[in-house]
């Protein structure tokens, strides 16, 4: 009985293992191929961890990873290899243990951080030979000349059209607030960023999937239900805060640490301020959910974000929702 379970679980990883390979290639060449796959991936590999286990799990990112060399390319095999299945991995982790689905997301985000901060490693010392910093500050420095090319090109062309040079010199204040150093204190934000969207999406698609394959029920976290617990803030604002006694004394990177650290919080605050805009959109006024999303997509990109960030911090210090167990307000 034992040797036919073990063939039932070997078979389905190797079916496992073929598809996620086909993904991989096909992600190579077409760029839809490519954004399902990097939901879909993670969740064959902890479709695989909570049905026969890690160790299944584990064999099917090596071997997948294995094939995608041979018939591609064995740098980008490692690097999209290690990072599926990092987040497939702990993704069939949290599935396995049941974990509560506010876990799920939280334990989700790192991964995808850790996941995507190994890559860059990867990639910098097996492409280029170089250090992170090196790869990094050269990859900056090719999308501020790219960015200035496209500037020059644009002052040209309404330069053309017979615009003054007052008007012009608008061009070169949006030049040159773009700077490498910038662009390398948002690294945090925007890693913060892309990781929420990654797992959050992950986590959806696994209920999905999970559903219409009648397995266990998956339970995705709605965006209104998302918090920052008040010991995260305190903790972010630690960390502020000895990054601006490190600046204030000239020591060499806590200038740029304290900007890069308080970017993030912002965000991260703007994310939980845009959660409870989301809630009270929902309960409050009973908007369908096209019309929240529609309006908090909106409120980012016209630029509310510190709008956001504050009732982010009024939520998590007060807890209006009731959703942080760890919350001040106990009433």
């Amino acid at each position: 009985m034992e040797q036919k379970i073990n063939t039932k679980n070997l078979i389905e990883t190797a079916l496992m293992t073929g598809i996620i390979t086909i993904i991989s290639i096909s992600a190579s060449y077409i760029l839809l191929f490519y954004i399902i796959g990097l939901i879909l991936l993670p969740i064959l590999v902890a479709l695989i961890y909570y049905r026969n286990g890690m160790k299944y799990s584990i064999g099917t990112a090596l071997i997948s990873t294995i094939l995608v060399a041979i018939f591609l390319n064995p740098i980008l095999a490692i690097t999209s290899g290690m990072s599926y299945g990092i987040i497939g991995a702990v993704l069939g982790h949290c599935l396995k243990n049941q974990k509560k689905t506010y876990n799920m997301l939280i334990t989700l985000i790192i991964a995808c951080i850790i996941s995507m901060l190994v890559d860059v490693w990867l990639t910098s010392r097996l492409v280029s030979n170089i250090s992170v910093i090196q790869f990094i500050n050269n990859k900056l420095n090719t999308y501020i000349h790219e960015f200035k090319t496209y500037i020059t090109q644009t002052k040209e062309i309404y330069s053309n059209m017979g615009m003054n040079a007052t008007q012009l010199q608008m061009f070169e204040q949006i030049e040159s607030i773009f700077t490498v150093d910038l662009l390398a204190m948002l690294i945090p934000t925007v890693l913060f960023i892309a990781s929420f969207i990654q797992a959050y999406s992950t986590i959806l698609f696994t209920h999905l999937i999970f559903r219409k394959l009648k397995y266990k029920e998956v339970k995705y976290l709605r965006f209104s239900e998302f918090y920052v617990s008040n010991l995260v803030g305190a903790a972010l604002i630690a960390v502020i805060s000895i990054c601006a006694i490190v600046g204030s004394r000239g020591i060499t990177g806590g200038l740029f640490l304290y900007n890069a650290i308080l970017m993030l919080t912002i965000m991260i605050l703007a994310v939980n301020g845009a959660a409870v805009t989301d809630y009270y959109f929902r309960k409050k006024l009973g908007m369908p959910k096209a019309m929240r999303i529609l309006l908090v997509i909106l409120l980012f990109i016209i630029g509310s974000s510190k709008i956001l960030g504050i009732v982010g911090f009024v939520e998590m210090m007060l807890d209006f929702r009731k959703l942080d167990p760890y919350r001040i307000r106990k009433a």
